[in-house]
């Protein structure tokens, strides 16, 4: 038989064993060594318990021989003799029991121990030690597994030796123990200095270091500082949470109308001269119709339209201009020659079945820069006009069921549209909902299906004559869509508090 030296790496207890689970000797942190047997229950000793067999005197080894108190040397010691290298083989051999040896079921405890885990009816381990050592149950017999210590038969190992009452331990409870490998090579040397590391060290830090950093961490309910140079890389502020189909135009240029996708489909490209994303911004610049052609919005008339299908209720908002494309300084020229929102039935044919409503501003021929609120039914049209300054300008349509209202963002508030007598142009017909008293604000009833188009656009319906070369550009800087779905028009634009 060859004796594997194990060495507890807690700065306690040194002991060693035969491979197959024989008698071992056992040293406390005192340096007290003892010449335990392995059995089913033996006595423990009070400092250092080896393997739940053989006793173990407070500071001297079995049969006179001992170490004294506080050694470090931490070399087997049996029958009283010092064990170096070459000897301790044969002293290893000597030693008495193996696989359930000299001591019985059921043994006295020596000096205050108690009987090891696996006694008589399973009787617990008492740790009893001097210095209320941290009992560890590294499994045991009635079917825990042992550590890889080497013992037969699931022995128990116990008391580590922590000092002045540390609290208990249990690394292997029965029918869930966890395997711990504390073993050593045989021709390891003992020395606590040169214990292997533990994967689960524990660090210590100051009191010092804690408090440093607890004070130089940011406090969360601290208010933001006004002052504070704003992030660049931060994302944008689009409200409480982004919806997925909301854009901000930020991503690399594309060309749409030479195939680019960034999630937009065009309807009527050849319509349009330019559809571009770049420098954050989306760009959709309207073709000059022929003579005698109209290129813009208008019962079963049309222009470009770039847009994303959306189910159900929704809110949305866009920031824009509407200027002369040669001259974006200028408002464009011509008549109802305009930007904004288009929301469409998809299956419209411009053949007497098309149905849209239309949000937009622009030059909108003898009433100037003005906003334009128009329903499409059954190609049939209808439009209200409302002053407009030549400005960027943020407008908002909400869907909730089959009825549509508009807001215009104006000096840091939401107002809705409204007919304004005296003020209010209506054009081409006039839809029975709309309160002419302007008490109401304006609602489009309009029966969509459940899926519509939601786009933006740029249309020219006539130019300012036949040597005019300017057209119409809608500069949209984004497309929000509110988070939530409104369920009724008080919620429309609760998503947008600060577009």
């Amino acid at each position: 038989m060859r004796r594997v030296v194990i060495g507890a790496i807690f700065g306690v207890g040194l002991w060693a064993c035969d491979d197959d689970g024989g008698g071992g000797e056992a040293r406390d942190d005192l340096g007290a060594v003892a010449d335990g047997t392995a059995g089913d229950g033996g006595p423990a000793a009070d400092r250092g318990a080896v393997d739940g067999g053989g006793s173990v005197r407070d500071a001297a080894a079995r049969d006179g021989g001992s170490v004294a108190d506080g050694a470090t040397d931490a070399r087997v010691v049996v029958d009283g003799a010092v064990a170096g290298d070459a000897g301790r083989d044969a002293a290893v051999d000597a030693a008495p029991g193996a696989d359930g040896g000299a001591a019985g079921d059921g043994g006295a405890p020596a000096d205050g121990g108690a009987a090891a885990d696996g006694g008589p009816d399973g009787a617990p381990v008492d740790q009893g030690a001097e210095d209320a050592a941290i009992p560890v149950d590294l499994g045991g017999p009635d079917g825990a597994p042992a550590a890889d210590l080497g013992a037969p038969d699931g022995a128990a190992v116990d008391d580590l030796g922590a000092p002045d009452a540390a609290a208990p331990v249990d690394l292997g409870a029965p029918d869930a123990a966890v395997p711990v490998d504390l073993g050593a090579p045989a021709d390891a040397a003992l020395r606590l200095d040169a214990a292997p590391p533990v994967d689960a060290a524990v660090v210590v830090v100051p009191d010092a270091a804690v408090d440093a950093a607890l004070d130089a961490a940011p406090d969360p309910d601290a208010a933001p500082d006004p002052d504070a140079a704003p992030d660049p890389d931060a994302a944008p502020d689009m409200g409480p949470a982004a919806h997925p189909l909301s854009d901000e135009f930020d991503g690399p240029p594309a060309d749409l109308l030479a195939g680019a996708d960034i999630g937009w489909r065009v309807l009527h490209p050849d319509r349009a001269a330019r559809v571009t994303q770049a420098n954050g911004v989306l760009e959709i610049v309207a073709q000059n119709p022929p003579p005698g052609q109209n290129w813009a919005w208008f019962q079963d008339f049309y222009a470009v339209l770039v847009y994303r299908e959306v189910t159900g209720n929704f809110a949305v908002t866009a920031r824009l201009r509407v200027v002369d494309d040669a001259r974006p300084e200028q408002p464009p020229t011509g008549d109802f020659n305009a930007g904004g929102f288009v929301i469409r039935d998809p299956a419209g044919t411009h053949g007497g079945d098309e149905h849209w409503v239309m949000y937009n501003f622009g030059a909108q021929g003898p009433s100037g820069y003005s906003r334009e609120i128009k329903k499409t039914q059954a190609s049939r049209s209808g439009l209200y006009l409302n002053p407009q300054p030549f400005a960027e300008d943020v407008l908002l349509v909400c869907r909730v069921g089959d009825a549509f209202r508009f807001w215009t963002w104006d000096d840091g508030a939401w107002r809705p549209e409204a007919y304004l007598p005296g003020v209010t142009s209506n054009q081409a017909h006039a839809w029975p909902e709309i309160d002419v008293t302007g008490v109401e604000p304006m609602r489009f009833d309009l029966p969509l299906p459940a899926t519509v188009q939601v786009g933006v656009m740029a249309g020219a319906w006539t130019t300012a004559g036949p040597a005019d070369d300017s057209r119409t550009r809608a500069v949209i800087d984004y497309v929000r869509f509110a988070p939530t779905a409104p369920t009724s028009f008080d919620e429309c634009t609760a998503g947008f508090p600060d577009p």
